[in-house]
């Protein structure tokens, strides 16, 4: 989810979940991220209360984000403890970031996932830098316009047998 208004937003989620459910896809909202976790402990204190995303308030710069991002791709994959698919058993993984939230899939892609392969393909939507060349998954970045103007034009890179740049134009 992406947290850039200060909580939880599930862009990709409004934007594709008819064809999501008419495909039957499965589909996993993750709040990763200090900021959404502090969201959610504002909006329900009871459930969400005992959340921490920071060691206890050591890591404040959202370092354990990508091992809260890792890990819930290997439950989805291999369930340990509670089940939170209930029984279903996924063919793949996506993982998929919008804007800022793609900034850090991107670094996720480029620097972990190589060390631990977790997810089959990955979208990133509106943002995120240079993809590297020998990743073994495939990789989709969607841009707007407006994207492109505001950055994704300077980290262009040539499509490949595994990696396809879309700018939308028109789109912001």
């Amino acid at each position: 989810n992406n947290v850039t208004s200060g909580h939880d937003l599930d862009i990709d989620w409004f934007q594709i979940h008819d064809h999501l459910i008419r495909s039957g896809y499965t589909w996993i909202g993750l709040t990763a991220q200090r900021i959404g976790v502090e969201a959610l402990k504002v909006w329900n204190t009871n459930r969400y209360g005992s959340l921490d995303v920071t060691d206890d308030g050591a890591i404040g710069n959202d370092a354990l984000c990508y091992d809260v991002f890792a890990d819930v791709g290997r439950a989805a994959r291999n369930p340990h403890g509670a089940d939170f698919l209930g029984g279903l058993k996924p063919q793949r993984v996506f993982a998929t970031g919008h804007s800022q939230s793609s900034v850090r899939l991107a670094t996720y892609v480029n620097s972990l996932h190589p060390l631990d392969p977790v997810f089959d393909a990955v979208i990133l939507h509106g943002g995120g830098s240079r993809i590297r060349t020998d990743l073994k998954i495939k990789v989709w970045k969607l841009n707007s316009e407006t994207d492109v103007i505001i950055g994704q034009g300077a980290v262009r890179q040539p499509d490949t047998a595994s990696f396809r740049t879309w700018d939308v134009a028109g789109d912001s």
